[in-house]
């Protein structure tokens, strides 16, 4: 999937530390984010951060063709987000 954002992208850490809070709208988004996010903010290193950056770019590659999924990437990426 083209939208989704490399790893290196600066909003990942955003997003699983809880500093970035995107309006998802996809139950599985919404449940795989928190899952992820409690594994970084309880080992912020940055192997757990490669990991988690990991499994959600795969979902999102798996989900491509959802909708939801796409708005989803989206909100995490788009919306909000200042130059």
């Amino acid at each position: 999937m083209d939208l989704v954002p490399p790893p290196t992208h600066p909003l990942w850490v955003q997003v699983f530390s809880g500093r970035r809070k995107p309006d998802l709208q996809l139950l599985a988004t919404k449940i795989l984010v928190s899952r992820l996010s409690m594994t970084y903010q309880q080992d912020p290193t940055p192997g757990t951060l490669e990991q988690c950056v990991q499994d959600l770019r795969e979902f999102f590659e798996k989900n491509q063709a959802l909708p939801k999924a796409q708005a989803d990437l989206r909100a995490m990426f788009t919306e909000g987000v200042q130059a």
